[in-house]
């Protein structure tokens, strides 16, 4: 509590109740046996100060270290690189102070903007070339890093693109209708997977999400993760076997086809009926079973996250909401240094678009009157009357034909008619080597497939047309060479 009174910020808990949690959360961490992210680090720090043993050890296995993010790191983590780093001169920091936004988990930008202080004779090499906005979005984030009195050198590598969007609506439902409008313009425009609907805080992304859904448009709250990746954690959440191998019945008695999950289904129950000890996920990362799986990150859907949450993202059509005073910044962010944090915060925010940004806020919200963001009018200063140019080419070149879609349309009509998944006849990576390497003879086609010599037969004359490689006969007859 004195803490949180220190620094201004305000607690969702009172002192009384704060402390009455923390003491429960770590009794049943002590009565269930398990650390957290935080203990890991107390307990790894408390070692390397009380024994120089193991510190000796830890300091020659880990002898070059680089650290992503270095904006990120709060004081414990800190104080933990420091000790491995024992004074040693072998350490790289990659970061980008801008966005430095993590405040609440006691981040400090301070470690990275004062890198020369912290790091006598270090060497910095400071990056300055976007690649990925253009000129007009480079210009705007930088213009909005005026509340943290940050001065932006970066220049886009880009070519010029459209003009940025600054748009004011009556009041928050105003908005989420108008955003709903733009956002589905966009997508037309771009394509669905390739646009982005930003705000601040959680709940404003419930209005925009109902009146994304109203006007028939696609939206996703669970990005950061692909279909595969979620597909193993659902798997993975299962403590015993007993509860796995319930999970693959499941998955199996499920109507519904999901080929993802009947895919994780499957290597669940080789793990199951292998015997081996360990859990499923040491399974996976022994064995890299889903190499061959392309990643699908919700492709259909537009993406309706808060700013924090779209950190390390990027679209090519963003959708900012709310950029009004209370919001942007909040109005939790008293001191100058939360306002600072906020003022980075939009900075991100803007900057996740690559092509096209449109910022949006209200006159009034909750019905309270609201005034526009501090940092608004910076932004509309960079803002060019000149003609709108046109977008990228590279929006516009059509896509190449994909050698893999007859062999996938085979696969397709085989596992229909026999009842399966497409991917339990074979993987997209079986597909592009029988591309790249035709079978010579139906007996290594049955290898290949893992059938017997008599499916292979039964299989090869539509799957020699779909490779192009005519009648299957050809195959059976000459050498490889020939049937290429």
């Amino acid at each position: 509590p004195d803490a949180n009174r220190a620094v201004r910020r305000r607690a969702a808990l009172n002192g009384d109740a704060f402390t009455t949690v923390a003491d429960r959360y770590r009794a049943l961490k002590r009565r269930r046996g398990v650390l957290d992210f935080d203990d890991l680090l107390v307990e790894l720090l408390g070692h390397l100060q009380r024994d120089p043993t193991f510190a000796d050890i830890v300091r020659w296995r880990f002898r070059h270290l680089f650290v992503d993010e270095a904006q990120d790191l709060n004081p414990l983590q800190h104080a933990v690189l420091e000790q491995i780093r024992g004074g040693r001169a072998d350490v790289c920091l990659v970061g980008d102070h801008r966005q430095a936004i993590y405040g609440w988990n006691g981040a400090d930008p301070a470690v990275l903007m004062e890198v020369e202080q912290q790091l006598p004779g270090v060497t910095v090499v400071a990056l300055t070339g976007n690649y990925r906005c253009s000129p007009q979005i480079v210009r705007a984030g930088a213009a909005a890093l005026s509340g943290a009195t940050i001065a932006d050198d970066t220049e886009s590598r880009r070519a010029d693109g459209r003009a940025i969007r600054i748009l004011t609506m009556a009041d928050e439902h105003a908005e989420a209708t108008e955003v709903g409008n733009i956002a589905r313009a966009l997508a037309e425009r771009h394509g669905t997977r390739h646009v982005a609907v930003l705000a601040r805080t959680n709940d404003q992304l419930v209005a925009l999400g109902r009146a994304l859904e109203r006007l028939g448009v696609p939206t996703v709250r669970a990005v950061g993760a692909s279909p595969l990746e979620r597909g193993i954690a659902e798997a993975a959440r299962c403590t015993t076997r007993e509860q796995l191998a319930a999970w693959v019945d499941g998955v199996w008695a499920d109507g519904s086809v999901d080929a993802i999950r009947s895919r994780i289904a499957e290597e669940a129950d080789r793990f199951l009926a292998s015997g081996e000890p360990g859990g499923f996920r040491s399974w996976l990362d022994a064995r890299q079973p889903f190499d061959d799986l392309e990643p699908d990150d919700d492709e259909g859907a537009v993406a309706l996250l808060t700013f924090h949450a779209a950190k390390g993202r990027e679209w090519r059509a963003v959708v900012v909401t709310g950029v009004e005073e209370g919001l942007v910044p909040h109005g939790a962010a008293v001191s100058a240094a939360q306002r600072a944090e906020e003022s980075r915060l939009l900075y991100v925010a803007l900057t996740r678009a690559e092509d096209e940004l449109v910022i949006t806020g209200a006159d009034t919200r909750g019905g309270q009157t609201t005034g526009p963001s501090p940092w608004i009018d910076a932004v509309r200063s960079t803002i060019d009357d000149s003609p709108v140019v046109s977008p990228p080419t590279r929006l516009h070149a059509p896509r190449p034909p994909d050698p893999l879609a007859p062999l996938r349309e085979w696969r397709m009509s085989v596992a229909r008619n026999a009842g399966v998944s497409e991917l339990a006849i074979c993987s997209d990576a079986t597909l592009k080597s029988l591309i790249s390497d035709p079978p010579a003879d139906l007996d290594e086609l049955a290898r290949r497939l893992s059938i017997g010599h008599a499916a292979a037969e039964r299989l090869a004359p539509r799957l020699f047309i779909a490779m192009g490689s005519g009648d299957h006969a050809s195959v059976v007859e000459t050498p490889r060479a020939s049937s290429r």
